[in-house]
């Protein structure tokens, strides 16, 4: 049980013969995976902690991206946090790992019908600290790096005074169709079957290029969505869905795709591969 107030779940776990298994945990439309290791782990699987009789990994948060600034400093950023916009103006904790190299300043409220925070973020001595957003039951790591990022680290952007990156959703696939038209394929997108009727929001980066026909909705009972694509123009776009508080990007890319693309199945005159 997670307690009220509480976020986390204390798990008595018995361990039996030796090998691997997944402990799955589902606390309302939250769904984690927990791999339990008996014995000596698998060639390859380096768990950070070794030690009888466990070795254990947690996880941490779904990262918001990351911030580098040159110095000692406060800069302003929104930080997308929620799926779906929120009813009522929601409070978001906020903690540091190192305050001495980066912290927020005052209050942080998502406002009723946002989605995004509003960071006021001090920096101060250099090195890397993360800040662990907490909105309801989403929780995000932004990743702060003062001066000169470590070797191997490579922001797509990198401006003064900041260079921010923000993470795309999980990836739901591709589409490949070779010019303009009609699609209509199933996507997966819930964990688990809808207790009722579950509309679908869904947005388009470039409309001209791909687009979704009519409405979309998951029937009560089912984890997949029926979508129409229109393509248009030749490019690539991406289609965001949302439903139940999961959200996906499905990449359309209508004609020749660019080069290292490798789409796992080749057939005229639609190719795709859709991701669970």
């Amino acid at each position: 049980m997670v307690s009220a107030g509480s976020q986390t779940a204390t798990l008595t776990i018995t361990t039996g013969t030796t090998g691997t298994a997944l402990l799955t945990l589902q606390a309302g439309t939250e769904v984690r995976g927990l791999t339990v290791i008996v014995g000596t782990p698998p060639a390859g699987s380096v768990p950070p902690i070794i030690a009888p009789p466990a070795a254990v990994m947690v996880l941490p948060a779904p990262s918001a991206g990351q911030l580098i600034v040159p110095g000692s400093g406060q800069q302003t950023l929104s930080v997308p946090l929620l799926p779906t916009p929120v009813t009522v103006d929601t409070p978001v904790t906020v903690r540091s790992s190192d305050p001495t190299i980066a912290r927020v300043v005052g209050a942080v409220v998502i406002p009723a019908g946002g989605q995004v925070a509003t960071l006021t973020i001090t920096t101060g001595t250099r090195g890397i600290a993360f800040l662990t957003m907490t909105a309801g039951m989403e929780v995000r790591q932004l990743t702060v790096i003062v001066g000169t990022p470590p070797a191997g680290s490579v922001p797509p952007i990198v401006a003064p005074p900041a260079g921010v990156i923000v993470q795309a959703a999980p990836s739901a696939g591709q589409l490949i169709v070779p010019g303009s038209g009609r699609q209509t394929l199933i996507v997966p997108l819930l964990p688990t079957p809808a207790t009722t009727d579950t509309p679908v929001t869904v947005r388009s980066s470039d409309p001209a290029i791909a687009s979704v026909v009519g409405s979309v909705v998951i029937p009560v009972g089912s984890q997949v969505a029926t979508l129409t694509v229109a393509t248009g123009t030749q490019g690539i776009a991406f289609l965001t869905m949302t439903a139940g508080g999961q959200v996906r990007e499905l990449t359309v890319i209508v004609g020749t795709p660019p080069a290292g693309s490798v789409p796992p199945i080749v057939a005229p005159p639609v190719r795709i591969d859709v991701t669970k």
